[in-house]
């Protein structure tokens, strides 16, 4: 068979590499792996070659080519040079970009080669098992002879036949496999780099060009759905040929609208008019360079002026709460009525005054965002578990009414205070000014105020906490339930300067959250949320062992006192439990005693008092508190305890440790308070029993503190030093933002605004992320100086629009607080402040003119002290400073003269704006609205070429904040035009204000630049004619 075949004198003819034939000629087929794997290894060699044109043997070409009358399905091979090489060739001007280059068609040309030789390969297999057949029909003939001859020689020539059709299927079978597979390998090699070329050639847009222009519509050409497609298409290119529109004319007409357009609002924005009275006025403008450091030192000395003027007033109030309690006695059957906040003006059915509910006078006040207060007296407030009349309460509330003059006197020395108060340990809260309480639906009052940051934190140093909670069998029902609350409310009284851990211990140790194993974490409110979760998850069982739970605790502790980690003041144990029956002294004697760096305070769950005497052992043994806890209405009061035992050291040596807290609102107290004043932070001090019969005990009285607006805070850093997007921000010594403009506290559900969960513990990283390396926000928590530039990324326009910026950060601290400062200035405008010089009467008098405002939220001049000054909007104090009608009030002079100089040289935007007005035609011009700009310095003149009842958005310039000047930012158009050239104009579409979801109008703005010595600075910006229905300006 194998010589009818001539395998062996046809092979020595062919190339080495071919797989194919090696494979069909070994006895053996090897696996259909072995032989596929080095046939796609030698197509991807050919598609490695360099492009050149393949060199066939003709004698090999002529061994695999079969010819057409033999095999009619078989197409003979191109030749080397082919037809995309050919027409490529025709096309020698294109050749880049329509067609494969002459290389890239050799390089198919290879490929296709080596597909039709694999073709040819098939062929041939298909030819040697049609052999098979001839061979069978001999053996057929042969077998009847062989029935005749010796069983031996039957047997033998059976086996050599069964033999011969079993290799000559694997071999015919693995030759068909390798055949099929190397084809489809370069048919998708051939296909890959033809699809690669077509979609890098124009040759799509050439085609499609070419069937769009086709005469008629290409009906039946192509498939249905192509069909269709074609069909609307010549539709559209005969319509387009009907009415001969061409692309130059399109083009005409948008050259033609654009010129137009330019000239409308050019014209009704006088934005050349201004150009030039700017050009006029150079040789007398001065632009500044600003020196960043400079300016954030300068800020964060006025800013550390301010936060002293609170701590004094402070310190004021704890010397006369101390010096009141000195000379107090207590008495404990003293009857003293007092102003009760809840109670104030509530009568009876028979009107009159309930008991402690005596009149109260309550008036609005600007300066408390039209609260109804008292600015003469402070009043009482307590919880609803605190009884109002009992003797601790009422000697406690009697003793701080010296406390009124005091609250008084320092809101007249300093105008800028907001509520004073005083936080007893007893449970009453004294408020100045004071104010009526609602309690909520359920007349429950649940503000204490020994829960809230400020007095923990005055109340406490830092501290390090392990809370141990027993989940052993015994803890089920009610005790685990208690218990689970006892860690909330320990959680409840942590800060951001204390650290915490919880164990959980039953037959073994195991840390509530395993990725905290063996260290302590910062308490923020993330962690303790986290904390709380995973405590409600808790379930009792099994066996408590406490003395490996102490050994863990000590050990945690013990490292971290070790390595300065930590808060490195306090450090106590908490423990949670039942009961402990085993031997635990030896703990306390190996990690604690003598010394008793750390304080243990145990927690008793239950009313059984077996165990009673041996947790009570373990705390006063190690400088703790004991306490049983038997229902939750227990739980506040008794966990409370443990802070009065971490303050005697404090109390004991008198350290009246000023604290300052994170920003926060305290909705709880202000419910009704604007968002204004919602975000604060509070300064507060602790305050100590003097008594010498009770000072070697510790006793703390209370802490008094007063609340610092963060806006307020930032008013001395002005909007106008900062630059068109240049802004100031606070930090704290824990990285977390303070005041930040990109910091959103609130969120909205429904129609009420409510605070987000963890508005106070956002982190630097968070709202600046392009400091990747932490650079920024490492240097603020240390308290450093220095600046750094970043490329930012900058979202405007409730983010549906980005600004590319390069910002410069300039950061410092501000002394006596764990605060740091941090200006930010934009590369360009915020380099530079534009200086202007004029007269008084004659910037006066154009100040006057009706179509000018300033930005109220700027501080031009102060009037929030003197309370006549209170209803003047900021343009009324300029002009009452300038007239001298208001002799006393305090300006800022360099933002005064720089709005006077302004108003000066856009003084004659009136006249041109009112004459163009009266002249206006409604047939070409009538979509135009109005026209307006505003000025570096927060001035916004404006002029209506419409009735004011037919402007598409009367928000615009009053209440929409994202077009007017604020504390935060300039208007959005504003700060859009300055990232653009002078002259070149903005063009904004605001789809909220629109029905059917198209704009009612077009926002456009320009801006207005002064050059003096190689310097540029901004000194307006236009919006022309907003265009109602077509172009809108500024």
């Amino acid at each position: 068979m194998a010589k009818s075949l001539e395998l062996d004198t046809e092979q020595s003819a062919l190339p080495k590499h071919d797989l194919i034939f090696e494979d069909i000629n070994q006895e053996k087929s090897p696996p259909l792996s072995l032989t596929f794997v080095p046939a796609i290894m030698d197509i991807k060699e050919s598609w490695d070659k360099s492009s050149t044109s393949l060199q066939i043997p003709r004698q090999v070409e002529n061994h695999y080519r079969t010819h057409i009358t033999d095999t009619s399905f078989l197409i003979k091979h191109p030749l080397p040079n082919s037809i995309i090489v050919q027409s490529n060739q025709s096309r020698a001007g294109n050749r880049s970009s329509v067609t494969p280059t002459n290389k890239e068609g050799r390089k198919l040309d290879v490929l296709v080669c080596h597909l039709y030789l694999v073709a040819s390969f098939v062929i041939r297999v298909s030819n040697y098992q049609a052999t098979m057949g001839a061979y069978h029909r001999l053996w057929n003939k042969i077998l009847p002879i062989l029935q005749t001859t010796p069983e031996d020689v039957r047997t033998a020539a059976l086996n050599i036949h069964l033999e011969a059709i079993t290799l000559a299927k694997q071999q015919h079978l693995a030759a068909h496999h390798i055949a099929d597979a190397a084809s489809k390998s370069l048919v998708s090699s051939i296909t890959l780099r033809q699809h690669a070329w077509v979609r890098s050639s124009r040759i799509m847009n050439d085609a499609r060009t070419c069937i769009e222009e086709l005469p008629f519509d290409g009906a039946g050409l192509f498939n249905e759905k192509t069909d269709y497609v074609m069909e609307n298409l010549h539709k559209i290119h005969k319509t387009a040929r009907l009415y001969a529109i061409q692309q130059p004319r399109v083009k005409s007409w948008a050259d033609a609208f654009g010129e137009d357009l330019y000239y409308i609002v050019t014209k009704y924005s006088g934005s050349l008019l201004l150009q030039k009275k700017y050009k006029d006025v150079e040789p007398t403008l001065k632009i500044k360079e600003v020196d960043g450091l400079e300016l954030v030192k300068k800020f964060s000395e006025e800013m550390e002026s301010m936060l002293r003027r609170k701590v004094e007033a402070v310190e004021r109030l704890v010397e006369a709460a101390e010096d009141a309690d000195l000379y107090h006695e207590f008495n404990s059957s003293l009857e003293f009525d007092y102003y009760n906040a809840v109670l104030i003006n509530e009568k009876d059915e028979n009107d009159n005054y309930v008991e402690l509910g005596n009149e109260f006078v309550l008036e609005p006040n600007e300066h408390f965002n039209n609260l109804l207060v008292n600015t003469t007296y402070s009043d009482i407030q307590l919880p609803t578990n605190v009884y109002n009349k009992d003797p601790a309460i009422l000697n406690g509330v009697y003793m701080s009414e010296a406390l009124n003059p005091i609250f008084v006197d320092n809101f007249e020395r300093d105008p800028t205070l907001t509520w004073q108060y005083f936080g007893s340990s007893t449970g009453f809260f004294r408020l100045y000014p004071g104010i009526k309480w609602t309690p909520d639906e359920n007349g429950v009052l649940s503000f204490d105020c020994r829960n809230r940051g400020w007095y923990i934190q005055a109340a406490t140093s830092p501290k390090d906490i392990v809370i141990i909670v027993d989940i052993s069998g015994s803890m089920k029902g009610l005790r685990l339930t208690i218990a689970k609350h006892t860690v909330v409310t320990i959680l409840d009284t942590l800060g951001e300067n204390d650290f915490v851990n919880i164990i959980a211990y039953n037959d073994y140790v195991h840390y509530v959250e395993s990725c905290f194993k063996g260290i302590l974490v910062q308490a923020d409110r993330d962690n303790r949320e986290h904390f709380k979760q995973l405590v409600d998850e808790l379930q009792a069982k099994g066996v408590g062992t406490v003395n490996k739970a102490l050994t863990e605790a000590f050990r945690i502790l013990m490292e971290f006192r070790s390595a300065g980690q930590g808060g490195l003041c306090n450090q106590a144990i908490m423990l949670i439990t039942d009961g402990a029956m085993e031997d635990y002294k030896y703990v306390f004697e190996k990690f604690n005693w003598p010394d008793r760096k750390v304080r243990v305070f145990t927690y008793l769950i239950g009313r059984e008092v077996s165990f009673a005497q041996n947790v009570k052992w373990i705390a006063c043994n190690n400088k703790g508190y004991y306490t049983q806890i038997s229902t939750l209405a227990d739980v506040q009061e008794n966990v409370m305890e443990y802070l009065h035992v971490l303050s005697r050291p404090m109390v004991i040596n008198h350290d009246h440790d000023i604290i300052w807290t994170e920003a926060y609102m305290d909705s709880a107290l202000f419910a009704s308070q604007a968002q204004s004043l919602l975000l604060m932070t509070t300064v507060a001090m602790p305050v100590f029993s003097k008594k010498n019969e009770t000072r070697s005990h510790g006793i703390l009285l209370g802490v008094v503190g007063s609340d610092v607006p963060l806006r307020e805070l930032l008013k001395l850093a002005p909007r106008y030093k900062l630059g068109v997007h240049g802004y100031a921000f606070l930090n704290t010594n824990n990285g977390y933002i303070l005041s930040h403009p990109d910091l959103r506290p609130l969120y909205k559900e429904g129609k009420k605004l409510k605070p987000k969960p963890n508005y106070n513990s956002v982190d630097l990283s968070e709202v600046e992320w392009e400091d990747l390396d932490e650079t920024l926000r490492t240097a603020m928590i240390n308290g450093e100086t220095g600046y750094l530039s970043m490329d930012v990324k900058v979202p405007v326009d409730k983010g549906k629009r980005v600004l590319f910026l390069t910002n410069d950060y300039f950061y410092t601290d501000i002394s006596g607080t764990p605060f740091s400062l941090g200006v930010v200035l934009s590369r360009g405008h915020g380099e530079y402040i534009l200086l202007g010089n004029t007269s008084v009467e004659e910037g006066l008098h154009d100040l006057l003119q009706p179509d000018i405002t300033l930005a109220n939220e700027w501080i031009y001049c102060i009037t929030d002290i003197d309370p006549g000054h209170r209803k003047l909007s900021q343009l009324e104090a300029v002009i009452r400073f300038l007239t001298g009608e208001e002799a006393d009030l305090e300006c800022d002079e360099e933002l005064v003269q720089e709005v006077l100089f302004d108003a000066v040289v856009t003084a004659p935007m009136e006249a041109y704006w009112t004459t163009l007005a009266l002249n206006m035609s409604d047939e070409t011009e009538g979509g135009v609205e109005m026209a307006f700009m505003g000025t570096r310095a927060g001035l916004i003149r404006s002029s209506l070429y419409v009735g004011s009842e037919k402007v598409s958005n009367r928000k615009f310039l009053s209440s929409d904040k994202e077009s007017i000047f604020t504390m935060d930012h300039f208007p959005l158009w504003y700060r859009r035009a300055a990232e653009y050239p002078s002259g070149s104009f903005i063009y904004s579409f605001s789809f909220e204000e629109a029905s059917g979801g198209m704009p009612e109008a077009v926002t456009v703005s320009t801006s207005v630049t002064v050059t003096v010595g190689g310097k540029t600075g901004i000194a307006a910006v236009f919006h022309p004619p907003e265009i109602k229905g077509s172009v809108k300006a500024g």
